[in-house]
């Protein structure tokens, strides 16, 4: 559909976006976040916009609390579920959700797993028929134990002791990557191991923790992996644990971490700024990198504004028509070539309003907003 200026689109942060790509008649992106309205209709923490059709719903009831994380389990039009984790304790219908549910497409409905977590949801993977959920709890409430990181059984419908970690700090970011669990956060320990410094891998065949390298010195809150099937990292570190400037986006190389391009931002400001998502683009050969953050490399020449991307083909950052003017929390591409970014901005640095939501057109070198509608689910 054509672009198309809409100024009431988000209140609010957007701090992820997953495509559901099994529908049959259209395409929805779903949206979480601190937003309170989508396009005029109220849609709060989780709602949704289609590129195809052209319309904004909310998806399920509405929540009382932002929504931070998201994990996709669906197979085709009205099958399967939309797990989602956040700063929420229930709906507007007063159903109990401790901070991490599912969405049911076969009947609409919002779930809780379980009585919940007593604190929030930060991060989320799939593996299974487990549900792993990151986050800043010290304990899932059906249990009462198990640290920032805990593990739902979708067969039994109970929280359960696999993969216990015992980490001794918040979780921020969760995937699974060739038989691994990659855990990020702010932990410095896990269980039978000190080599863990911010990030961690668990041998889920194994069931093994193992560190990856000797660890970060802040917090790790994104994962990505390049052409060469290297793992790239974004966070709030400046050094690996020993002490090589990284500056919050790093790659390791099998034995210790270097940093992409000379990471992002320059030894004085990188306490300042934070990456929050990375995504690789195959097709075009580029890692893209948003946060907050005003430089890219090890330079204060290259202004990015919160968002760019590294050409392995040229081996060089690249700014996007000067970026926007607040922090970027989620990258994805769209299915049709077009990149989607999210995050607490309002305006590119041209002074066009992109609010919370914008596109970025290859063919015109600009940001654009997305369509002022979408549909919820399928």
């Amino acid at each position: 559909p054509e672009m198309r200026t809409f100024l009431l689109a988000i209140l609010g942060a957007i701090t992820l976006i997953v495509v559901h790509s099994s529908c049959d008649d259209h395409i929805p992106i779903f949206l979480g976040g601190s937003f309170v309205e989508a396009s005029l209709q109220v849609s709060r923490f989780l709602s949704a916009v289609s590129l195809t059709d052209d319309v904004w719903s909310s998806v399920g009831d509405t929540l009382n609390g932002g929504v931070y994380a998201t994990a996709l389990n669906a197979t085709g039009p009205k099958e399967g579920k939309l797990f989602f984790g956040g700063r929420f304790t229930a709906t507007i219908s007063t159903l109990i959700v401790n901070h991490v549910g599912y969405y049911d497409f076969a009947d609409a409905s919002i779930n809780p797993l379980g009585l919940g977590t007593e604190d929030s949801v930060w991060a989320l993977a799939l593996y299974d028929q487990y549900v792993v959920v990151g986050g800043t709890f010290h304990t899932v409430v059906d249990t009462n134990q198990r640290p920032y990181c805990s593990v739902w059984n979708t067969a039994d419908k109970k929280w359960v002791a696999a993969f216990d970690l015992f980490l001794n700090g918040p979780v921020g970011a969760l995937t699974i990557h060739d038989d691994y669990l990659y855990v990020g956060g702010l932990f410095t320990a896990s269980k039978g191991t000190n080599h863990t410094s911010g990030l961690l891998r668990y041998h889920l065949p194994t069931r093994t923790i193992e560190g990856i390298g000797e660890g970060v010195d802040g917090g790790v809150f994104s994962f990505a992996w390049d052409r060469h099937n290297k793992l790239v990292l974004g966070g709030t570190f400046c050094f690996s644990s020993s002490r090589k400037f990284i500056s919050m986006v790093a790659v390791f190389d099998g034995q210790d971490f270097q940093a992409l391009g000379g990471g992002i931002s320059t030894p004085s400001h990188c306490n300042l700024s934070v990456v929050n998502a990375l995504y690789y683009d195959a097709v075009n050969d580029r890692m893209w990198v948003g946060g907050d953050y005003s430089y890219a490399g090890n330079t204060t020449t290259n202004r990015a504004n919160n968002i760019a991307y590294w050409s392995y083909g040229s081996e060089a950052w690249n700014t996007v028509a000067s970026g926007v003017d607040q922090e970027v929390r989620a990258i994805l591409h769209s299915g049709d070539g077009s990149l989607i970014i999210g995050g607490d901005f309002r305006k590119n640095i041209a002074g066009d309003f992109i609010i919370g939501l914008a596109g970025w057109s290859e063919t015109t070198q600009t940001w654009q907003p997305l369509p002022s509608a979408g549909v919820g689910g399928c």
